[in-house]
């Protein structure tokens, strides 16, 4: 089963009531590889 990160993703950042680029910040990476998180360009690896 693969999880649904994008979502998850877009889920947590609307309970914080943050932008992509605070959450971009918080995580310390771009704000377009945060945007790529969200539209499922990238996974996560483990």
């Amino acid at each position: 089963m693969e999880y649904d990160y994008p979502n998850a993703i877009i889920r947590l950042r609307a309970k914080m009531n943050i932008t992509q680029e605070e959450l971009a910040k918080i995580l310390n990476v771009s704000l377009s590889t945060a945007n790529r998180w969200e539209r499922g360009y990238f996974a996560l690896q483990n």
